[in-house]
């Protein structure tokens, strides 16, 4: 072998070597999954039999099965197998919601006893009780099914037992892409909904990828949101197809899309980008325009008539742009919040960037610096007055508008009592007469009795409370103990091949020495 065929078979060796250590930390995290069952299953369904099950089963993001109107699927099991959950994925392009569907608990033969409308996430399931053999999935229109696998030992990880999505919000973070609100907002969710308890909610614009869909509800659920989020669906489009694609996301289309989810939503306050796109992005610019006129027409009923007469117009108090120099406001990132068990909102943040893992070879750090600052954010649009430096992005609202408010009880009175009137003793006769005689006693009134205080009530609901937060999807130790090992992994790769090179050219000397000889 010459000596170029050596130092090419060298660096080959040596760069597997290294993908095989860097795959181990994403082996090890899914042994912590419930057992997949679905190669022991049986599939069937109203069309497409004949790879259903190897389509279904696979967790593949590209394969996939296409359900006509008032079509089906279904998946059974024996008496061998222990299903505790089954999950399912749907994917459609339009990136919105899926389609409404109904599901169907089966028994031992087949025959369903059970029925009820499916809910209406991307990512969904049921638990599995005791005399279900299986499931099935019956749509009213056509939509793309690419999942649906029972599991044993529980639901999988992209499961999330979500509360419908937030009618009326406290505060709204809009995000271009998933993973803009961990990158940039990140600490929006943990500060003012976990730990608060705020009722807010996240609005993704470009969501038509299967894939960043779960990300970026993996994400969310991590920093501690519980409703689930809203999805516009709109094409993600990056910077060197701009000139090709522009038209696709033109600011007064966005603008008209945002119009919509703040009437839907109505929030009281909302967050988002940059004006300058934080590291530039067109997209984001586009929505940071987009919005500040789409807060302003959402009060006007004669913008987008056919919206103001579904939900009606709403008057947002307060828009912050992140890192604007207007009425700059400061929201600290590193206090530890009670909700994560004293965690940072950088920590979460950080954290639920971890879900993002479609998207760890791009250079986006969430370090909390400069463009992917977590803190900064200015008050460049509001209807209640101008913030006085106090770092509260809820300054001016009014409490009653927002979801922890518990009015204060008013003071009961406590009648007074009316005084009573003591009897007048009678006069006691002596049988012996007394020359000074006996003064006849007068009667006395007793002391009015005072009244009673009302009850101070207003001390008590001073006290912020801080909601009790579940800690299952909170704990960083899976992440961080992932990113330790694929660090230490990837040096003893790298030590590899060195080692690998050095021998390579240790053999190639010798044979060079003989040569000679």
């Amino acid at each position: 072998m010459s000596r170029n065929n050596w130092v090419k078979a060298t660096i080959v060796a040596g760069l597997a070597l290294l993908l095989m250590l860097m795959s181990i930390p994403v082996s090890l995290a899914e042994k912590n999954e419930p057992t997949a069952l679905g190669k022991q299953c049986t599939y069937d369904g109203s069309r497409q039999k004949k790879y259903l099950k190897s389509f279904l089963s696979d967790r593949d993001y590209d394969t996939r099965t296409q359900m006509k109107e008032n079509g089906w699927v279904s998946v059974r099991w024996t008496k061998k197998q222990q299903v505790d959950f089954v999950y399912w994925e749907w994917s459609d392009k339009a990136g919105i919601e899926p389609v409404p569907y109904t599901v169907e608990l089966l028994d031992i033969n087949g025959n369903a006893m059970e029925q009820f409308e499916g809910e209406l996430y991307w990512n969904s399931g049921t638990e599995i009780k005791e005399d279900v053999y299986g499931v099935r999935l019956r749509v009213s229109q056509e939509v793309l099914l690419c999942t649906l696998i029972p599991y044993q030992g529980g639901a999988p990880s992209d499961y999330h037992p979500w509360r419908p999505s937030v009618e009326k919000a406290d505060f709204l973070v809009i995000a271009t892409h998933p993973d803009d609100d961990t990158l940039f907002m990140g600490n929006m969710i943990p500060t003012y909904g976990a730990e608060r308890g705020l009722e807010g909610s996240i609005l993704y614009l470009t969501t038509r990828d299967r894939v960043r869909r779960t990300e970026a509800c993996n994400g969310a659920w991590t920093m501690g949101l519980r409703t689930y989020p809203y999805m516009a669906g709109l094409p993600d489009i990056s910077v060197k197809n701009k000139v090709k694609y522009a038209a696709d996301f033109l600011v007064e289309d966005v603008e008209r899309v945002l119009v919509r989810y703040l009437r839907q939503i109505r929030p009281e306050v909302v967050m988002t980008h940059d004006v300058n796109g934080e590291y530039g992005h067109w997209q984001h610019i586009v929505v940071a325009n987009a919005i500040q006129a789409a807060v302003v027409d959402a009060a006007d009923p004669s913008y987008d008539t056919e919206s103001a007469e579904r939900n009606g117009v709403w008057q947002v108090k307060k828009l912050y742009l992140h890192l604007s120099e207007t009425n700059p406001i400061f929201i600290s990132a590193t206090v530890p919040l009670q909700a994560f068990d004293g965690r940072t909102g950088w920590e979460v943040a950080q954290e639920a960037y971890q879900c993002h893992q479609s998207q760890r070879l791009w250079y986006h750090l969430c370090n909390n610096e400069n463009e992917n600052s977590l803190e900064k954010f200015g008050l460049v649009y509001t209807a209640v007055g101008l913030d006085t430096g106090i770092n509260d992005m809820f300054e001016n609202i009014d409490p009653e508008t927002l979801s922890d408010f518990v009015p204060t009880p008013a003071p009961t009175e406590t009648p007074t009592p009316e005084p009573t009137e003591a009897p007048t003793p009678e006069p006691t006769e002596t049988p012996t007469p007394v020359p000074s005689g006996t003064p006849t006693p007068k009667p006395t009134d007793p002391p009015a009795s005072e009244p009673a205080s009302p009850q101070n009530v207003s001390e008590e609901s001073d006290i912020e409370k801080i909601p009790s937060i579940e800690t299952e999807g909170f704990s960083s130790e899976p992440g961080e103990k992932q990113i330790d090992m694929r660090i230490i992994l990837i040096g003893l790769g790298l030590i590899l091949v060195i080692l690998v090179a050095g021998l390579a050219a240790v053999v190639i000397v010798k044979r060079n020495n003989r040569s000679e000889r």
